[in-house]
């Protein structure tokens, strides 16, 4: 797309109905939205404020009126529960068009779907001072409390131990901080750590691949080097940003009630699924305080993944393309076993043509062999004739199926 006007691209998004969601790439239209009875000042005032919503572009059917005609919406009175999620693409450089960034995403995106990016099913909550009360966020809804790590004391949440926790290996990450699009703040006694955006930019990329960022305006795409785009994208040269997603806020708020959203992701559901349920539980209308703390909602980057798309075993044998002439066709299958406690695993074997002729029998909607659980990475089977079969595997892991890797291929010639 280029130019166009929100209303347009809106409108161009109800055309493509029925869909899941929209994945938007680049410096895509914003719709603006304004309030004069945004959170009150220190006299106890309201405030003036302008900011991105994209709910405007995944509530569909709502109404969203501009009385003023300034190009920015400031009521929306009906209908406004989402339809679908939206992904923003944003990059933190070139005004949202960083195309070296933007492939260097689409890079990691790709090597984590294979799992050749490795993986993590353990989380952290990193609570600043005001918000201790918040525990694990909720995080205890997706993970089983062992695999979360809460760090609430305001003693230790200061900016040296955001520094180092943020560069360990983990799958979601919670941060709650006061924050602006160019840093986050942590309180220490007499004062504050500032971490600019810069540091996750320059310095050392976040090692966890999923975010949400309770960190007022840290999500705000449209001004330069917002630092919950460099939650995502990496800059070349040194160390490998792992990110992947992540929500936040183009303004002043962010998202409470957690377990609206950690709860659908801990029942199977992918991050952009799980967002537009936790939209939904906030009602049939949006009151002020809705619109305050949350309008400015965003989800960054793919809303297909969550932690468990990446848990995909590494095939060993047979080889892509072996051949084998031997009788009776007994076969070992092996991959390598995923780097998570208590991984069991399924093998899927295939043969063409021995459901329907010339088919897969994937192919022809059915399955030729799916093993039960298996709490080895190896397999032995008796295969079907000389023909061509393929195989692929899986993970589960705590109660959670994974995707199925890619199928390889092998020939039976006797």
């Amino acid at each position: 797309m280029k130019g166009g006007t929100p209303v347009e691209l809106r409108n161009f998004i109800k055309g493509k109905l029925p869909i899941g969601g929209v994945v938007m790439v680049g410096s895509m239209p914003v719709a603006w939205f304004e309030m004069d009875d945004d959170f009150e000042d220190a006299n106890g005032n309201p405030t003036h404020s302008e900011f991105p919503c994209d709910l405007y572009f995944m509530d569909l059917n709502g109404t969203w009126n501009d009385p003023d005609n300034d190009g920015k919406f400031s009521q929306h009175p009906s209908g406004v529960q989402p339809e679908i999620w939206v992904g923003r693409l944003w990059t933190p450089a070139g005004n949202g068009n960083d195309a070296a960034l933007l492939n260097d995403y689409f890079g990691r995106n790709h090597r984590f779907r294979k799992g050749l990016f490795s993986y993590s099913n353990r989380a952290l909550a990193y609570v600043d001072d005001d918000w201790a009360g918040f525990g694990d966020c909720a995080l205890d809804w997706m993970f089983p409390p062992a695999n979360i790590e809460t760090i609430t004391n305001p003693a230790t949440t200061d900016g040296d131990r955001y520094k180092a926790e943020i560069n360990q290996h983990r799958a979601w990450v919670q941060v709650c901080a006061h924050s602006s699009p160019g840093g986050h703040s942590f309180k220490i006694p007499g004062g504050a750590e500032w971490v600019p955006a810069t540091y996750l930019r320059d310095v050392n990329p976040p090692n966890a691949y999923f975010y949400n960022l309770f960190a007022c305006s840290n999500a705000l795409f449209t001004q330069a080097d917002y630092m919950a785009g460099w939650y995502l994208f990496d800059k070349s040269g040194g160390s490998v940003c792992n990110g992947l997603a992540a929500v936040g806020s183009t303004k002043t708020g962010s998202m409470l009630a957690f377990e609206n959203f950690y709860g659908p992701m801990g029942s199977g559901k992918v991050i952009g699924n799980a967002y537009v349920d936790w939209w939904k539980a906030l009602g049939a209308t949006h009151d002020l305080s809705d619109r305050r703390w949350h309008y400015g909602m965003v989800l960054l980057g793919d809303p297909t993944l969550n932690w468990w798309s990446g848990v995909v075993p590494t095939l060993r044998d047979p080889l892509e393309g072996d051949t084998f002439d031997h009788f009776p066709r007994l076969t070992n299958f092996r991959w390598d076993p995923i780097g998570l406690g208590g991984a069991a695993y399924n093998i899927e074997i295939d043969a063409f043509g021995a459901h329907v002729g010339g088919k897969w029998a994937a192919e022809a909607g059915l399955t030729w062999l799916v093993s039960g659980t298996l709490t080895t990475n190896e397999y032995e089977h008796m295969f079907v004739g000389a023909q061509r079969g393929r195989w692929r595997a899986r993970a589960k892991v705590g109660g959670r199926t994974c995707p199925w890797g890619d199928w390889r291929y092998f020939t039976y010639k006797v």
